[in-house]
């Protein structure tokens, strides 16, 4: 459907039933940082706020990546604007969208839009379980019936054979206790027992009571969900105006010159997207190491704070045991919960179990094509009881790390109170001081590719010896990160547990942010995580840019080789931050 007349639409999509695909493109002659970019001035957007909001009612996306300039003015040359716009209610079905650069002889730019029209159906999945109807008490009996008399550990084997029969049989005896879920597709969390109660006795007689009783528990449950977002829940109601992660097939993919349509060929594609070769790192190794940080057992009063931490409806791994379970059972099975992972810890192991993961894979949102492998993610769905004890050695490890210092001040992100707030405050004050004296502020990034898929276990070791950590716990983390194994799941298709030659850290795990260490730099850098900030001081931008040149790229590299990491190159980003255009680049 191509649009020309922005008011002469409004009304009929409007009337449109939830089920309903729908596709708009063409030329809405509107202006609005949404889609234009934030150069967009206030005073041009005024015509849009009509169009922005039925956008929102009829829950449309955009289509093209934003900012991206659709209209070329032919009688003034290099004067562009967006729009032009393809939107959606279906962005989970397409494949690509972007511009057709060819001259054509108008000053709009062709669009080209790839959709997958294909009806599919998803298939059947395992049952859900309505886990806050379960007999947790017959639950944990079960469990302390099959496992008996507890005996002492001593081996790696043994450890593997606790942890495999304790798993089985707290899935076992949760899926006996747990009754199923029954979902459809109107099924809302909100939605308790008590209303069902009540709607059966009384929808005859009171129906506008009932729908009155309805918006009223929606609108509270909303409220009270705001009114808790200072206790880290602002990001995610964020994410409630984004498009949600869709289920869709996966139609062919291209990788280099190839066409990929077999289910195991585009799985080989995914796994040497997402897990690529390492280079071999060249890390010289401590011929003296120093004195190493004091090392406690760890108790039971750490995992139940990690446990009332974790939140309790995360995905499951493998054996479909949420976190949720091991809340409820904690006050049963507390005391076998803490000798399994005191005994991990001692034997410096890391069990099978808990190092295979299940993968699937989602589309990365506002991708322009969707036919190449790097257009998706993985997300690997780990088992929840590992990720407890990740957890607790990841409280350890960031409580030495504040307490003898071993980040940089500068490091954010992965750190309690070092937030991304911060890291914008130290940059700007840098700016400030900068702007004062008159000096212009360079700035680059840089992105680590596959930062946690990249972490060599060599290196890693070495790093953290560096950095006094004792060798129990880095025994631990050695194992942690060796000998790992995944399934990698789209559309209907699974495949087998099969070995990964090149995982790195667990993206997912609580313990992998902590264990990324960024570039060491003395003094203007900022890094969150793995995106590194690089920023110079000086009266021009040349010299910013000779410095940077000169030193700073040199050293990244460097490091870069040293840990057999790798930064996208495509990604790196340079700015310069000064009162006045003309000072940038005095030659431009």
């Amino acid at each position: 459907m191509l649009i020309t007349a922005p008011g002469a639409y409004i009304d009929r999509p409007s009337r449109l039933t939830q089920s309903t695909s729908v596709v708009l493109a063409g030329d809405f002659n509107r202006h609005h940082p949404t889609w234009g970019g934030n150069h967009i001035q206030p005073q041009f957007t005024e015509d849009a706020s009509e169009l922005i909001n039925f956008f929102q009612a009829n829950s449309l996306h955009g289509c093209f990546p934003r900012g991206t300039a659709t209209f070329w003015s032919l009688s003034n040359p290099g004067r562009n604007s967006t729009i032009d716009q393809t939107v959606t209610n279906r962005p989970d079905l397409l494949i690509k969208c972007h511009l057709y650069h060819d001259n054509y002889g108008s000053d709009h730019r062709a669009t080209y839009s790839g959709w997958n029209l294909r009806t599919q159906r998803k298939p059947p999945g395992k049952a859900k379980k309505a886990f806050d109807r379960a007999d947790w008490g017959r639950i944990a009996s079960e469990v302390l019936q099959q496992m008996g008399p507890w005996k002492e550990v001593k081996t790696r084997p043994a450890l593997d054979k606790v942890v495999e029969r304790f798993t089985e049989a707290t899935a076992a005896a949760g899926d006996r206790h747990t009754p199923n879920l029954r979902p459809t597709p109107y099924s809302k969390r909100w939605f308790t027992p008590d209303l069902k109660i009540q709607q059966t006795e009384e929808m005859q007689q009171k129906r506008r009571a009932w729908t009155r009783i309805i918006e009223k528990a929606k609108a509270s449950h909303w409220k009270q969900f705001l009114d808790k977002a200072g206790e880290g829940k602002l990001w995610k109601a964020a994410t409630y105006i984004k498009p949600r992660e869709a289920w869709g097939s996966i139609r062919t993919l291209h990788a280099d010159t190839d066409e990929l349509t077999e289910n195991k060929d585009k799985t080989q594609a995914f796994i040497d997207a997402f897990f690529p070769k390492m280079d071999e790192p060249h890390e010289d190794p401590l011929y003296q190491s120093p004195l190493e940080l004091p090392w406690q057992p760890i108790t039971e009063l750490e995992i139940q704070r990690s446990l009332k931490a974790a939140k309790g409806s995360t995905a499951p791994g493998e054996d479909g045991l949420p976190t949720l379970v091991w809340k409820h059972l904690w006050k049963f099975l507390k005391k076998t919960i803490t000798g399994i992972f005191t005994i991990s810890i001692n034997l410096g192991y890391y069990p099978k179990r808990w190092r295979s993961a299940k993968i699937v894979v989602l589309r990365k949102p506002g991708k322009p094509d969707y036919s190449i492998p790097g257009a998706y993610r993985p997300i690997s769905l780990l088992n929840t009881l590992g990720k407890l004890l990740e957890a607790v050695m990841a409280r350890r490890l960031s409580y030495l790390a504040e307490k003898h210092g071993l980040l940089p001040d500068t490091q954010f992100g992965g750190r309690p109170g070092r937030t991304t707030e911060q890291a914008l405050l130290v940059l700007a004050n840098a700016i400030d001081r900068a702007w004062y004296k008159y000096k212009v502020v360079t700035l680059i990034a840089f992105d680590l590719k596959g930062a946690f898929n990249r972490v060599n276990k060599v290196s890693l070791d070495v790093r953290l010896q560096a950095r006094r950590i004792p060798a129990v716990a880095r025994k631990w983390i050695a194992s942690f990160i060796s000998d790992r194994h995944a399934s990698i799941g789209f559309d209907d298709f699974r495949t087998e547990v099969t070995p990964l030659a090149n995982a790195g850290l667990a993206q997912g795990s609580p313990l992998s942010p902590i264990l990324v260490f960024p570039v060491t730099f003395h003094g203007g850098v900022s890094a969150f995580i793995d995106d590194y900030f690089r920023w110079r001081v000086g009266r021009s931008a040349e010299e910013n840019l000779a410095k940077i040149q000169a030193e700073d790229i040199p050293r990244v590299e460097s490091w870069a080789q040293r840990t057999g990491s790798c930064f996208a190159a495509e990604k790196t980003e340079l700015i310069h931050f000064t009162r006045k255009k003309g000072e940038q680049l005095r030659d431009r």
